[in-house]
C-alpha cells in the first residue's frame, strides 16, 4: 500500500437519495464487525424512519442504506456517538468558519433570508459539540441561532414535548426566534451560481485518516475541549459506571465488550475512563452478575471500580490474582484451583458415604 494511500481512509458509504450528502463508515459503526453491538440511534433519531440497515448477502456484513423518505434534516448526523455517520455540510461549516467573528446560522424556513449569516438546512444537524466547537472558535464573539418559529410546523421537529436540542443549543447559542416559511423542502442537489459567487460551503464528504477510523467518542472529547474555553455550562454529561464489588467474579466480559476501551482491566484492576465512554450500555447489559450499573455524572475522572492483591495460596504456595471485595476478611486465601480441587474432593467423599 502507497503511503498516499495509508494516510487518508476513503473506504466510506455515500449514503442517501442524493439531495442529503451523507457519509457512512463502516469501520466505526457499533453494529458492523468486529463488533458486532447492538445500536439504534442513529434510527431512532430519524423523524421519518429512513433509515436501514440490511444484511449483504453471504458476506456476513451489514450495510446502511437510507430510502427516498429522507428529507435530508441529518439528524442522525449527532444522533450517532461514534461518528460513523458525517455530513458534508457540517464539515463545510467547520472549515469555512472564521475565528473570532461573530456566526449566524440558520435554516431553509426562515423568511427574509439575507446574505450576512450561513444558511444550514436543518439547524438540528448540528449536535451540542458541534455548536460547542463553533461557539468557542467564535469567542469573543457569539453564535446565533435564528429558529424559525420554533421549529414549530417542521417536518424535522421532535414529536416529543420535550425539545433538549433546543434546550442544549440555548445554553450554548444566543436563540433568536424568526418567521418561518411553512412547508418544509428537501436539500438541493447541487450548489446554485449564487452560493457559489457567496463562498458558501460546497457539500463534499471528507478524508478519514486511517488511524481515525475506529469507534471512539469524538463527540464527547470535542464539546470538553471547547468547553474549557466557553465555560461549565458547556461541559458535557459523561456516564457514570458503579461496580457492585460483592457481586462481580473477575471474569473480565465487561471490558472485552467495550467498543472504545473506557472500561479496561490491567492486571486484574477495572478502570473506567468517562472521556472515553460513549454510553452505548454494553458493558452493562453483558455483565452476568448484574454487577455493574449506569447513572449521569458532572465529571469525566477516571475512576478504579476494582482492585486486586496477589496473596501466596496457602496450599500450593503459589502466587494467584484476588480480587478486594467487602467482605475479604472472610475470603480463604487459597488459589482458585486449589479451591476447585478441594471442593470435588468434598463432593467425592460425599458420593463415598452417601
Amino acid at each position: 500500500m502507497k503511503h498516499s494511500e495509508m494516510s487518508l481512509f476513503k473506504q466510506f458509504t455515500r449514503i442517501g437519495p442524493g439531495v442529503a450528502v451523507l457519509g457512512w463508515l463502516p469501520s466505526r459503526c457499533l453494529k458492523t464487525p468486529p463488533h458486532p453491538l447492538e445500536c439504534d440511534k442513529c434510527t431512532n433519531a430519524c423523524p421519518v424512519s429512513a433509515i436501514v440497515f440490511q444484511d449483504i448477502e453471504n458476506s456476513g456484513e451489514l450495510t446502511l442504506t437510507i430510502s427516498d423518505n429522507c428529507h435530508g434534516c441529518s439528524q442522525c448526523v449527532p444522533a450517532c456517538p461514534t461518528e460513523a455517520i458525517f455530513s458534508a455540510e457540517t464539515t463545510a461549516l467547520i472549515s469555512k468558519q472564521k475565528a473570532h467573528q461573530t456566526l449566524d446560522l440558520t435554516c431553509h424556513r426562515a423568511v427574509n433570508q439575507d446574505n450576512s449569516g450561513h444558511h444550514i438546512h436543518c439547524l438540528r444537524s448540528l449536535g451540542e459539540d458541534v455548536l460547542a466547537e463553533l461557539g468557542a472558535n467564535a469567542l469573543p464573539e457569539i453564535v446565533t441561532l435564528y429558529i424559525p418559529d420554533n421549529c414549530r410546523g417542521c417536518d424535522a421537529a421532535p414529536i416529543e414535548p420535550n425539545d433538549d436540542w433546543l434546550e442544549n443549543a440555548n445554553a450554548i447559542c444566543h436563540l433568536t426566534n424568526v418567521a418561518a416559511q411553512s412547508p418544509y423542502q428537501p436539500p438541493r442537489s447541487a450548489i446554485s451560481r449564487r452560493d457559489l459567487l457567496l463562498g458558501r460551503p460546497t457539500a463534499s464528504l471528507p478524508n478519514i485518516p486511517f488511524d481515525d477510523a475506529a469507534p471512539k467518542a469524538r463527540r464527547l472529547q470535542r464539546q470538553a475541549n471547547a468547553a474549557q474555553t466557553l465555560g461549565p455550562h458547556a461541559s458535557p454529561s459523561y456516564l457514570n459506571v458503579l461496580l457492585d464489588t460483592d457481586a462481580c467474579v473477575a471474569h473480565g466480559v465487561c471490558s472485552k465488550v467495550c467498543p472504545t476501551q473506557a472500561l479496561t482491566e490491567d492486571d486484574g484492576a477495572l478502570v473506567f475512563n468517562p472521556p472515553e465512554c460513549i454510553s452505548c450500555g454494553h458493558c452493562v447489559s453483558a455483565c452476568p452478575e448484574k454487577a455493574l450499573t449506569a447513572s449521569s455524572s458532572v465529571n469525566g475522572n477516571i475512576v478504579t471500580l476494582r482492585q486486586s492483591e496477589h496473596p501466596t495460596c496457602r496450599s500450593c504456595g503459589h502466587l494467584f490474582q484476588q480480587r478486594n471485595t467487602s467482605n475479604n476478611e472472610n475470603t480463604m486465601l487459597t488459589c482458585p484451583a486449589c479451591q476447585r480441587e478441594a471442593m470435588l474432593m468434598q463432593e467425592s467423599f460425599h458420593d463415598l458415604f452417601h
